[in-house]
């Protein structure tokens, strides 16, 4: 209460006590909402294991592992960070932000591929069913698309704009003057450093898949797999220290590194089909026929390869933080 009271006789800024809050029970709810998801998908899991796979276009239970992960990830972010907004803590502050930009640009890939999805190969399989109209199929894709654009878009928008805000920024400062783990680098690179940890584990979840890793011309899989993605899980999670502690030759590595993996990719492909690779992840034929007629996975190459540009373009972006004579935060 005392606390309140010295920010609004400050007059330096205005109060957003009350916007932390809702915005954190806001958070909240997309957690609990997010794990909801998870339980249902777990449940899914377990049904499906309980009949016998005879239906090969189903997707196996193992498969579903990584989407587990994702809503399971999800749920603990957003509740962890509600609890923190409402306790107005620094780094509920940063980190909201951070998660706030990653949910942004995740939401506008999502919905440019379901645009894609809308108007190619998915309408294509509707027209040959017989049983589906392709009119019904378009209205209910317009209304996931707005759904999602709600969702994906706009409310990050609003996170975003509400935690970058300078009254926020100072409210959190005054109720919260411990500096917090989260003020040690700057937050872009602090976005980069957790960025790079979430890639280490990713890594270690293409075990899923029998280890499989498109690699200099080749498609690895089992221990020869398993030896490339650990390394490389080991390599993201050295960038990712070194990054939170403003190693300068941390800079160079990633940049090197990322580069590396783009053209290790580009020479893959060039003689690989994508194809060849998820047969390698025990995908059956009747799978890999339903998604190559979606059509979105014969540029799936170039997606790839355009997410490691955007991954290059922004840690060189950083480089005015880790070689500036001047402190910039």
């Amino acid at each position: 209460m005392f606390e309140e009271a010295a920010i609004n006789s400050a007059n330096e800024f205005k109060n957003r006590k009350t916007g932390l809050v809702l915005f954190g029970i806001l958070q909240i709810i997309l957690g609990s909402l997010s794990f909801l998801f998870f339980i249902l998908s777990l449940f899914t899991v377990f049904i499906s294991s309980s009949f016998d796979q005879a239906d090969l276009s189903q997707i196996k239970p193992l498969q579903m592992l990584i989407g587990l992960f994702f809503y399971l990830l999800v749920a603990v972010l957003f509740i962890w960070l509600g609890m923190g907004s409402i306790r107005t803590k620094r780094w509920a502050r940063a980190l909201t932000l951070i998660l706030s930009w990653f949910w942004l640009v995740t939401g506008i890939m999502v919905i440019a591929v379901m645009i894609f999805l809308m108007t190619g190969g998915m309408e294509q399989i509707l027209q040959g069913e017989q049983s589906v109209d392709s009119s019904i199929f378009k209205v209910v894709m317009i209304f996931i698309i707005f759904f999602m654009l709600i969702f994906m878009v706009l409310l990050p928008i609003g996170f975003i704009l509400f935690y970058n805000s300078k009254n926020v920024k100072k409210t959190v400062e005054r109720l919260d003057s411990k500096i917090s783990w989260t003020d040690q680098c700057p937050l872009p690179v602090l976005a980069a450093s957790l960025m790079f940890g979430y890639t280490a584990i990713i890594s270690i979840f293409n075990g899923i898949y029998d280890w499989v890793v498109p690699f200099m011309g080749f498609i690895f899989s089992g221990w020869s797999g398993a030896l490339i993605l650990l390394l490389n899980s080991l390599m993201y999670a050295y960038l990712a220290f070194q990054f939170y502690n403003m190693e300068k030759k941390s800079w160079v590595i990633a940049i090197v590194y990322n580069i590396f993996w783009a053209i290790s990719l580009a020479i893959t492909f060039s003689t690989k089909s994508i194809w060849d690779l998820y047969e390698k992840m025990n995908f059956n034929e009747i799978q890999i026929s339903q998604l190559k007629a979606l059509g979105f996975f014969d540029i799936i190459i170039y997606l790839m390869l355009f997410i490691f540009a955007g991954y290059i373009g922004f840690i060189i972006y950083l480089k005015k933080y880790f070689y500036s004579e001047t402190k910039i935060n």
